[in-house]
């Protein structure tokens, strides 16, 4: 076979070779345009955690618990995190708030994240007076978008009720949008008669009779307003995909018939989405495993979410007995 003529060199060499330099250079830069939109895209993102940390202090069992709060929140890049149970009582709870914060930016700032809008502020809290405790936490470049007048509501106006430390919110204004976001603890409850679960069991009622529907009697009042509940509401509307063993519980139907009732137009965003597999955020010491963690939007803002995820943890990562649920929150067009 003759060898290539020059004028065949040229032809060559100046044909388009998918497999050459050019078409490879090509292609990342198409893989870079792409990673750097999706970049942005998930800047434009509102993140919000909710997350039941079973206490906000180190303890013996897990030490580092403030540690892996932090470089967790961090790697999801959340903006906003509302945390359940954090056995803060009343009577210390400047001194415990301001020792957490300090631990948690302290550690941030050991991360390499600079305080310039990035550490955690608070935004809304109720101290536990016998259980629970529910707290909200912004980051510092969030503070001028939450509406001053509303950020301390507690369930009660703020004063001692027997809801205190069940309920907490805050309304701040985002990328075009008004939210009134609700933190909520449904304490649980047992089979057992008696004062205490008696106490709890009003608790859980009064939350969705008459806390969330004040709340939501306030926001549809308020054109254009997204409301979230955001919590660990300690029962599951479906056992088929919300509990291991498949069957709902006798404590479940209450609430279930009543937040249906009483809310109808609050959806559980997570199914809403379309999500059908089976996946939970907390494991008893019965190995039983349920979704108790979740939010839910008022229907027509529905839209608003692009997306929410039960965050997967192991042993070295795990902050407590829940996992993390995210919910991400697109701008207004």
């Amino acid at each position: 076979m003759s060898s290539p003529t020059s004028s065949d060199n040229l032809n060559n060499e100046g044909a388009a070779d998918p497999s050459g330099d050019d078409a490879s250079s090509s292609n990342q830069r198409t893989t870079d345009r792409e990673t750097n939109e999706a970049n942005n895209n998930e800047d434009l993102l509102l993140r919000i955690g909710t997350h039941n940390t079973n206490g906000i202090q180190d303890t013996p069992i897990r030490g580092d618990k403030v540690v892996k709060a932090a470089k967790l929140w961090e790697q999801q890049k959340l903006d906003i995190v509302c945390l359940q149970e954090t056995h803060i009582k009343e009577d210390r709870q400047e001194v415990n708030y301001a020792r957490f914060l300090g631990q948690l930016n302290t550690t941030l700032s050991q991360l390499g994240v600079q305080d310039n809008g990035r550490h955690w502020a608070i935004a809304a809290q109720s101290p536990s007076l016998t259980g629970g405790g529910v707290l909200i936490l912004v980051r510092k470049n969030l503070k001028s978008a939450l509406e001053r007048h509303a950020t301390q509501r507690t369930a009660g106006g703020g004063r001692r009720n027997s809801t205190q430390g069940y309920y907490t919110e805050c309304v701040l204004n985002w990328g075009g949008h008004r939210i009134r976001l609700s933190n909520v603890y449904v304490p649980t409850i047992s089979s057992k008669k008696g004062g205490q679960e008696e106490g709890r069991r009003q608790v859980r009622r009064q939350l969705f009779k008459k806390v969330l529907k004040e709340t939501n009697s306030d926001s549809n009042r308020e054109k254009n307003t997204i409301r979230i509940w955001a919590g660990d509401f300690n029962f599951v509307e479906n056992p088929a995909l919300d509990s291991s063993t498949g069957r709902q519980m006798g404590l479940d139907v209450e609430l279930t018939g009543l937040r249906q009732a009483e809310h109808p137009d609050m959806v559980d965003i997570y199914r809403h989405l379309g999500n059908q597999q089976r996946e939970y955020t907390h494991i008893a010491r019965t190995q039983t495993s349920r979704r108790l963690d979740r939010f839910y939007i008022n229907e027509p803002m529905k839209e608003c979410v692009s997306d929410t995820t039960i965050i997967p943890e192991d042993q070295a990562t795990a902050v407590s007995d829940h996992r993390l649920v995210v919910l991400c929150l697109s701008p207004s067009h």
